[in-house]
Protein backbone atom coordinates (compact mmCIF):
# COMPACT_ATOMS: atom_id res chain seq x y z
CA UNK A 1 0.00 0.00 0.00
CA UNK A 2 1.33 3.43 -0.96
CA UNK A 3 0.47 6.47 1.13
CA UNK A 4 1.57 9.60 -0.68
CA UNK A 5 1.10 13.35 -0.47
CA UNK A 6 0.18 15.33 -3.56
CA UNK A 7 -1.66 18.46 -4.62
CA UNK A 8 -4.90 17.14 -3.10
CA UNK A 9 -3.41 17.79 0.36
CA UNK A 10 -4.06 21.11 2.08
CA UNK A 11 -2.24 23.15 4.71
CA UNK A 12 -2.92 25.90 7.24
CA UNK A 13 -1.00 27.59 10.03
CA UNK A 14 -1.67 26.50 13.62
CA UNK A 15 -1.19 27.52 17.22
CA UNK A 16 2.63 27.32 17.24
CA UNK A 17 3.70 30.77 16.03
CA UNK A 18 7.43 30.55 16.81
CA UNK A 19 9.87 27.76 17.56
CA UNK A 20 13.60 27.70 18.12
CA UNK A 21 15.37 24.83 19.85
CA UNK A 22 17.65 27.20 21.80
CA UNK A 23 15.33 30.19 22.38
CA UNK A 24 11.94 28.62 23.08
CA UNK A 25 8.47 28.29 21.66
CA UNK A 26 5.37 30.49 21.36
CA UNK A 27 1.89 28.94 21.39
CA UNK A 28 -1.38 30.84 20.87
CA UNK A 29 -4.37 28.70 21.81
CA UNK A 30 -6.69 31.12 19.98
CA UNK A 31 -5.19 29.85 16.69
CA UNK A 32 -5.74 26.14 17.39
CA UNK A 33 -7.67 24.05 14.86
CA UNK A 34 -9.38 21.37 16.99
CA UNK A 35 -9.87 18.12 15.10
CA UNK A 36 -7.50 18.95 12.23
CA UNK A 37 -5.80 15.57 12.67
CA UNK A 38 -9.01 13.50 12.51
CA UNK A 39 -11.14 12.27 9.61
CA UNK A 40 -14.10 14.44 8.71
CA UNK A 41 -12.46 17.76 9.62
CA UNK A 42 -13.85 20.60 7.47
CA UNK A 43 -10.78 22.35 6.04
CA UNK A 44 -12.70 24.96 4.05
CA UNK A 45 -10.20 27.80 4.47
CA UNK A 46 -7.06 25.69 3.98
CA UNK A 47 -4.61 26.13 1.09
CA UNK A 48 -3.64 23.53 -1.54
CA UNK A 49 -0.23 21.93 -1.16
CA UNK A 50 2.47 22.60 -3.75
CA UNK A 51 4.51 19.76 -5.22
CA UNK A 52 8.27 20.05 -4.63
CA UNK A 53 11.23 17.82 -5.39
CA UNK A 54 11.65 14.81 -3.15
CA UNK A 55 14.42 15.00 -0.55
CA UNK A 56 17.65 13.24 -1.38
CA UNK A 57 19.06 10.36 0.59
CA UNK A 58 17.62 7.06 1.71
CA UNK A 59 14.72 6.78 4.13
CA UNK A 60 15.33 4.20 6.85
CA UNK A 61 13.67 3.11 10.08
CA UNK A 62 14.68 4.54 13.45
CA UNK A 63 17.23 2.30 15.16
CA UNK A 64 16.92 3.63 18.73
CA UNK A 65 14.28 3.14 21.39
CA UNK A 66 11.50 5.76 21.42
CA UNK A 67 11.80 8.99 23.44
CA UNK A 68 9.06 9.30 26.05
CA UNK A 69 8.26 11.28 29.18
CA UNK A 70 9.45 8.82 31.84
CA UNK A 71 9.38 11.09 34.88
CA UNK A 72 7.46 14.15 36.00
CA UNK A 73 8.03 16.44 38.99
CA UNK A 74 6.22 19.31 40.67
CA UNK A 75 8.23 22.23 42.15
CA UNK A 76 9.43 21.73 45.72
CA UNK A 77 8.35 25.26 46.62
CA UNK A 78 7.16 28.57 45.17
CA UNK A 79 8.45 31.99 46.15
CA UNK A 80 6.56 34.79 44.39
CA UNK A 81 6.86 34.04 40.68
CA UNK A 82 9.82 31.69 41.22
CA UNK A 83 9.25 27.94 41.03
CA UNK A 84 12.05 26.00 42.74
CA UNK A 85 12.64 22.40 41.65
CA UNK A 86 14.84 19.82 43.35
CA UNK A 87 17.90 19.36 41.16
CA UNK A 88 17.87 19.79 37.38
CA UNK A 89 16.65 17.64 34.54
CA UNK A 90 16.35 17.49 30.77
CA UNK A 91 12.95 17.98 29.17
CA UNK A 92 10.39 20.79 29.28
CA UNK A 93 7.79 22.43 31.51
CA UNK A 94 4.03 21.86 31.26
CA UNK A 95 1.89 24.83 32.32
CA UNK A 96 -1.69 24.70 33.66
CA UNK A 97 -3.46 28.00 34.15
CA UNK A 98 -6.62 30.00 33.59
CA UNK A 99 -7.12 33.53 32.32
CA UNK A 100 -8.79 35.70 29.74
CA UNK A 101 -8.46 35.46 25.97
CA UNK A 102 -5.25 37.17 24.88
CA UNK A 103 -3.47 36.86 28.25
CA UNK A 104 0.22 36.01 27.80
CA UNK A 105 2.09 33.80 30.27
CA UNK A 106 5.87 33.55 29.92
CA UNK A 107 7.86 30.67 31.41
CA UNK A 108 11.57 31.49 31.75
CA UNK A 109 13.73 28.39 31.91
CA UNK A 110 16.90 30.26 32.80
CA UNK A 111 16.17 33.49 34.68
CA UNK A 112 19.02 35.87 33.95
CA UNK A 113 20.48 33.34 31.51
CA UNK A 114 20.64 33.32 27.73
CA UNK A 115 16.95 33.80 27.00
CA UNK A 116 15.24 30.39 26.87
CA UNK A 117 11.52 30.99 27.40
CA UNK A 118 8.12 29.79 26.29
CA UNK A 119 5.30 32.27 25.66
CA UNK A 120 1.74 31.03 25.86
CA UNK A 121 -1.33 33.03 24.79
CA UNK A 122 -4.63 31.94 26.33
CA UNK A 123 -7.93 31.52 24.52
CA UNK A 124 -9.89 31.95 27.79
CA UNK A 125 -12.93 30.05 29.02
CA UNK A 126 -11.44 27.68 31.62
CA UNK A 127 -8.30 25.80 32.54
CA UNK A 128 -5.74 25.51 29.75
CA UNK A 129 -2.65 23.35 29.46
CA UNK A 130 0.41 24.35 27.45
CA UNK A 131 3.28 22.07 26.55
CA UNK A 132 6.00 22.87 23.99
CA UNK A 133 6.11 20.28 21.23
CA UNK A 134 9.41 20.83 19.46
CA UNK A 135 12.02 21.60 22.08
CA UNK A 136 13.79 20.26 25.14
CA UNK A 137 16.26 21.85 27.54
CA UNK A 138 17.97 21.37 30.82
CA UNK A 139 15.38 22.66 33.27
CA UNK A 140 17.26 24.65 35.90
CA UNK A 141 16.47 24.55 39.59
CA UNK A 142 14.78 27.97 39.53
CA UNK A 143 12.16 28.84 36.89
CA UNK A 144 10.12 32.06 36.74
CA UNK A 145 6.60 32.55 35.40
CA UNK A 146 5.23 35.96 34.37
CA UNK A 147 1.64 36.92 33.60
CA UNK A 148 -0.39 34.62 35.87
CA UNK A 149 -3.72 36.08 36.97
CA UNK A 150 -4.10 33.79 39.98
CA UNK A 151 -1.71 32.73 42.72
CA UNK A 152 0.45 29.83 41.50
CA UNK A 153 0.26 26.37 43.04
CA UNK A 154 2.54 23.35 42.73
CA UNK A 155 0.20 22.07 39.97
CA UNK A 156 0.83 25.20 37.86
CA UNK A 157 4.15 23.82 36.51
CA UNK A 158 5.23 20.24 35.92
CA UNK A 159 8.74 19.29 34.83
CA UNK A 160 8.52 16.55 32.18
CA UNK A 161 11.69 14.51 31.82
CA UNK A 162 11.91 13.05 28.30
CA UNK A 163 14.32 10.16 27.95
CA UNK A 164 15.13 7.28 25.65
CA UNK A 165 12.89 4.43 26.84
CA UNK A 166 15.57 1.75 26.96
CA UNK A 167 14.46 -1.69 28.02
CA UNK A 168 16.13 -2.73 31.24
CA UNK A 169 17.79 -6.13 31.61
CA UNK A 170 19.18 -5.81 35.13
CA UNK A 171 19.61 -3.70 38.26
CA UNK A 172 22.43 -2.87 40.63
CA UNK A 173 22.28 -2.10 44.34
CA UNK A 174 25.00 -2.24 46.97
CA UNK A 175 25.65 -1.30 50.59
CA UNK A 176 27.66 1.69 49.32
CA UNK A 177 25.51 4.83 48.89
CA UNK A 178 28.29 6.31 46.72
CA UNK A 179 28.16 3.37 44.26
CA UNK A 180 24.36 3.47 44.21
CA UNK A 181 24.45 7.18 43.28
CA UNK A 182 27.05 6.51 40.59
CA UNK A 183 24.85 3.78 39.12
CA UNK A 184 21.81 6.08 39.02
CA UNK A 185 23.89 8.83 37.38
CA UNK A 186 25.13 6.41 34.69
CA UNK A 187 21.58 5.19 34.08
CA UNK A 188 20.35 8.79 33.61
CA UNK A 189 23.24 9.47 31.23
CA UNK A 190 22.31 6.48 29.07
CA UNK A 191 18.67 7.55 28.94
CA UNK A 192 19.29 11.26 28.49
CA UNK A 193 19.25 12.34 24.85
CA UNK A 194 19.71 16.05 25.69
CA UNK A 195 23.22 17.42 25.19
CA UNK A 196 22.52 21.16 25.46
Amino acid sequence: QRVVSDESWTWQTGEITFNDLWRGEKIDHRLAKPGWDRAGFAAADWHPAVRVSAPRGKLFARTIAPIRVLETAQPAKIEGNQFIFEGMGAGWLRLKTTGQAGDKVIVNYRPGGYGVSNEFTLKGGGEEMFEPKFLFHTVDRVVTVEGLRQAPTRATLTRCAAQIDLWRVGRFESSSEFLNRQYEALLRTQRNYNYD
